[in-house]
């Protein structure tokens, strides 16, 4: 079963389908191909009193044309803004049906993936006309980045959606982190046939769920180098 099948079981889910039918409103053009939508993405990479990794904190800032078609409410007056209940409801519901997805999040410890034990702290908010979730996803076992280094990439493996981090000088923090810790930034280098396959994808196809890796920002950390 795809993601967007999925994500298709309720009207208010984060689904990369239903999120093409508002794209279908738009210019005509973008649309025709991956991605359809945008998230700008911070993390916050958490440390214990050991110098080890225990958890990722993501703030997920959804695109304007998303976060109005995820929020509409024909019951609401005109001109009313959406009740901060509703807002949590979406992002509980969002959380919820990325589960078992893994997040969108992949982290790798020396080329291993790393399992996760949950979430904590989900909060949401309406941010002008841009919806934001924040929530903490807490790793299995802690990693020790002195070791070995610790990858994370956070991407849709449809690549329906568009995952990068937010081009404002602060999109990643090392949050407890010793002064001999350091994050490196690799930007995609997709081959040329992942490109044009992406390219030639309309709103109602889907790649599979190997293409948005290709297209994934990776950042590693370091410690003790």
């Amino acid at each position: 079963m795809t993601l967007n099948t999925i994500f298709l079981k309720s009207a208010r889910l984060f689904t990369f389908a239903l999120i093409a039918i508002a794209m279908a409103t738009s210019a005509s053009g973008p649309a025709q191909a991956h991605p359809h939508s945008w998230i700008d993405i911070k993390v916050k990479v958490l440390f214990d009193d050991k110098g080890r990794i225990y958890g990722i904190e993501e703030t997920w800032v959804f695109d304007p044309l998303y976060t109005a078609f995820a929020l509409d409410d024909p019951k609401r007056k005109k001109g009313q803004p959406p009740s901060q209940e509703s807002i949590d409801a979406l992002a509980r519901e969002n959380l919820k049906n990325i589960k078992d997805y893994d997040y969108l999040t992949l982290v790798e410890n020396n080329g291993a993936k790393t399992a996760f034990a949950g979430t904590r702290d989900l909060k949401s908010s309406l941010e002008k006309d841009r919806l934001r979730m924040t929530f903490t996803l807490l790793l299995e076992k802690p990693l020790d980045p002195t070791v070995s280094p610790v990858d994370y990439l956070i991407f849709d493996p449809t690549y329906y959606i568009e995952m990068l981090h937010a081009e404002d000088g602060k999109a990643i923090e090392l949050m407890g982190a010793g002064e001999d810790c350091k994050h490196t930034l690799t930007p995609p280098n997709p081959n040329p046939d992942a490109v044009g396959l992406a390219a030639s994808l309309d709103k109602t196809q889907t790649a599979g769920d190997g293409l948005g890796k290709l297209f994934a920002e990776r950042v590693t950390i370091r410690c003790g180098v």
